[in-house]
């Protein structure tokens, strides 16, 4: 057992809360208002019933959810939804998978429908990537014919379940998770039908609240309908819209003191790889904060890790004389599993033959995906050079640098890292590139840092997110700051 310092929200009273096994409650002696504490895997957590922030960001990803919430402290902690429904990705993630038994009859999302998925057992649905269905113009598609499901309502059930695994996490029910801001993130949509998938986008969230507690588990396809309706309800998403670089940068872009910097981010997903640019603006005057600015849109590829795993069993089938229906169809559905491996071993074997990983780095469709996010990641540079070179030319604070950062699942990809290159030009000033491996600040974490990244950054206050435009320069005698 170990004391974890806490300072009371409502008199400021600092407390020192023991942190035990089980779930506690304690008093500030001043106030008296309660505290909730537990350690739950070397991961403390306190939730006090009064004065909290109660922001909590899910990132729903295309293969994997995750969400945190932020403490009263001002500190994001991830909650560990993959424990809680024993996801086999990691504590903190469970899969975005759903699976329609052959019947119809029920209806399985996360870890149950990932499972019986790659037993291989007879589906009427099965899909691990289901989120791409949101920019396919198919959320409205019937699974079960005109009286039945249609891929928004999976979508709505599928995130509830990613909802009553935080539910359990902080021993709340749906109902009072409405107390809280709910944002989720999501990639940058393209922009000629931005608005209405952005609308399709809510619709599910909001559906998503309809549902009930009982949706983690089977459930029939005609409970599921029946508890859908298809109209927008009232809930407290979202004030902030949480575009995946962006949050991403807030929890991993940290410059040093009485400094100017520049970053890009990008996030390497399943379903899109994002990128977004940022000056970074941190004086060495305690009371100002840090404030981050950024400088070009953001943009999103839609070429990720699922085009990487079909990839990597397009190389397995071109190997094979031979492969019957069933083998390719058991392929397919492990094909994230084998490209892991791959990445992992730096060969797989699979229906008697081998694949090296050096194989898939030559591989014609890889090479096409890394010279699209080489020209995402030039265009914008290009956007954010009127804007960098003053710095780039100035006599003080200059930035003589351009980082970069990778996160997301694909994070540490050795040939997307490589395709970045080593400089690049800003209006005739070559500046080097250096990328920059995050570094967790926290004690412990539930996944890997870059993982969480989004869901982590997701939770920032309101005021803290990233402006366009510097409007009210910073009280401090560095000149180098004002914009």
């Amino acid at each position: 057992m170990f004391n974890e310092e806490i300072t009371c929200r409502s008199c400021d009273t600092l407390l020192s809360i023991p942190f035990e096994d089980e779930l506690n409650i304690y008093s500030c002696p001043d106030c008296n208002i309660e505290i909730k504490t537990q350690i739950k895997n070397k991961h403390p957590r306190a939730e006090f019933s009064l004065h909290t922030n109660k922001i909590l960001c899910i990132d729903f990803g295309t293969s994997s959810i995750r969400a945190s919430v932020r403490d009263n402290d001002g500190i994001p902690i991830p909650l560990e939804i993959g424990e809680a429904f024993n996801s086999s990705i990691d504590k903190a993630s469970i899969p975005s998978a759903i699976f329609i038994s052959a019947s119809g009859d029920e209806v399985l999302f996360g870890e149950d429908a990932l499972s019986q998925g790659l037993k291989g057992k007879e589906s009427h649905l099965f899909e691990i990537s289901p989120k791409k269905w949101i920019v396919s113009n198919q959320l409205e598609e019937f699974i079960f014919g005109k009286a039945g499901l249609t891929k928004s309502h999976l979508l709505s059930g599928l995130l509830n379940q990613a909802l009553n695994g935080l539910c359990k996490c902080l021993g709340l029910t749906i109902f009072e998770l409405k107390n809280y801001e709910i944002r989720v993130s999501h990639p940058v949509w393209n922009d000629k039908n931005k608005a209405e998938v952005m609308l399709n986008f809510e619709k599910i969230i909001s559906d998503s609240f309809l549902i009930g507690n009982d949706s983690g588990e089977v459930i029939s396809k005609h409970s599921l309908f029946s508890k859908i309706n298809g109209h927008l309800s009232t809930t407290s998403y979202s004030s902030v819209d949480v575009i995946e670089p962006i949050a991403a940068a807030l929890e991993l872009f940290n410059n040093s003191q009485n400094s100017r910097e520049f970053c890009v981010i990008i996030d390497v997903g399943a379903g899109t790889t994002d990128m977004a640019s940022f000056i970074s603006l941190t004086p060495d005057v305690h009371r100002i904060k840090r404030k981050l600015i950024r400088i070009s849109e953001p943009i999103s590829i839609y070429k990720a890790g699922d085009l990487i795993d079909n990839e990597v069993i397009n190389l397995i089938k071109n190997k094979c004389k031979s492969i019957d229906k069933a083998s390719l169809k058991l392929l397919s559905i492990r094909r994230r599993q084998i490209k892991e491996l791959l990445f992992k071993d730096s060969r797989i074997f699979e229906v008697n033959v081998e694949v090296k990983l050096s194989e898939l780095n030559e591989s014609e469709e890889i090479k096409k995906m890394c010279s699209d996010i080489k020209q995402g990641f030039e265009a914008l540079i290009e956007q954010s050079s009127a804007q960098i070179l003053p710095f780039v030319t100035a006599s003080n604070h200059r930035v003589d640098q351009v980082k970069v950062i990778f996160s997301g699942g694909g994070s540490k990809i050795k040939f997307l890292r490589d395709v970045i290159g080593k400089s690049v030009l800003i209006s005739g000033k070559r500046l080097p590139i250096s990328i920059i491996d995050s570094v967790s600040p926290y004690r412990s974490l539930p996944a890997s840092y870059d993982r969480l990244a989004v869901a982590l950054g997701g939770t920032t206050p309101d005021d803290d997110w990233p402006v366009t435009e510097y409007k009210t320069a910073p009280i401090t005698g560095h000149r180098a700051y004002f914009l």
